[in-house]
């Protein structure tokens, strides 16, 4: 399930520096380029890319020109590339976001949940895609209680003879939809194949808050938020209106900064160190590609 990879230029003149939090403890500096996860490690790394609008779509189809919404994905994937995360969750992917991806030689080595050719239309179901440095077993999308098409997608990855399984998600995103993000919680945490005590991780868009009412549901308990283990005292917003004005533009009225994204991890699993992918210094700063931050993750492996 290799994705077929065709040569394109991903540092384009003028492409905003992105940072991504080194792995050190909470009160130390973000660093530009943090080295590889401790030898016995994995990486991973969940974002919400921002869907490009519905126009920008079509002018990419038609093949007029490069809107903004492309060039915003050439940098997000820019900054993925140099985190070097061994497996990666995208949410909101579309046709043109999926192009790149397959066109890109970075993800040459990488397996994809969903394949489509640089020049089909297709996107992935729910907009979920995750990239894998190492083989996939099984994929498998999940219908959730849902009006706008909310689903589920979770892959079996082989590592070093040892299976890990890998679910992403994007909840309701309305703030009043609180109702629907519960009964999807509740659907995820009634999957069978999500193991809370062995080798799983749950990444993604919850759509909530810490200070949110889903956060105190009782449904996931049993998994490990990742943020609130490793760095308790860092409010860790992903969805931050001062600092990223693409989420200022994107937010709903009155909607505050919140931690969107979130790692869960099974018992089993013990993470090392945990971060964001934020805006950083020097030309572009303030120019994030998506509405949301990156979070990543460096977990313990073999467990």
């Amino acid at each position: 399930m290799l994705l077929a990879m065709g040569l394109v230029v991903i540092l384009v003149t003028g492409c905003p520096e992105v940072l991504v939090d080194a792995p050190t403890p909470a009160e130390a500096p973000a660093a530009p380029l943090p080295e590889d996860g401790p030898s016995g490690s994995l990486r991973v790394l969940t974002w919400n890319v921002l869907a490009p609008d519905l126009w920008e779509v079509w002018v990419e189809a038609l093949g007029w020109r490069e809107t903004s919404g492309v060039r915003r994905a050439r940098e997000l994937l820019a900054a993925s590339q140099r985190l070097r995360a061994d497996l990666v969750a995208f949410q909101e992917v579309t046709g043109p976001f999926l192009r790149l991806v397959s066109t890109d030689p970075h993800w040459r080595t990488y397996h994809a949940t969903f394949q489509a050719t640089p020049s089909a239309g297709a996107e992935p179901p729910g907009g979920l895609l995750i990239l894998s440095r190492h083989p996939l077993t099984r994929v498998h999308y999940q219908k959730l209680p849902s009006p706008t098409g909310r689903t589920l997608l979770s892959a079996r990855i082989a590592i070093d003879g040892q299976d890990l399984t890998l679910a992403t998600l994007h909840l309701e995103s309305l703030p009043e939809a609180m109702t629907g993000r519960v009964r999807q919680i509740q659907a995820v945490a009634g999957n069978r194949e999500l193991d809370s005590r062995r080798r799983t991780l749950i990444v993604g868009d919850f759509n909530h808050g810490d200070a949110d009412a889903e956060q105190r549901l009782p449904h996931l308990a049993e998994w490990r938020d990742t943020w609130l283990l490793l760095r308790p005292d860092d409010a860790g917003l992903t969805y931050d209106v001062e600092r990223n004005p693409l989420a200022r533009a994107q937010a709903f009225t009155n909607e505050p900064s919140r931690r969107l994204d979130r790692i869960l991890v099974s018992s089993d699993l013990t993470p090392l160190a945990v971060g964001l992918v934020t805006p950083g210094p020097g030309p572009g700063a303030g120019r994030p590609p998506s509405d949301h931050f990156g979070v990543w993750v460096d977990i313990a492996w073999p467990p």
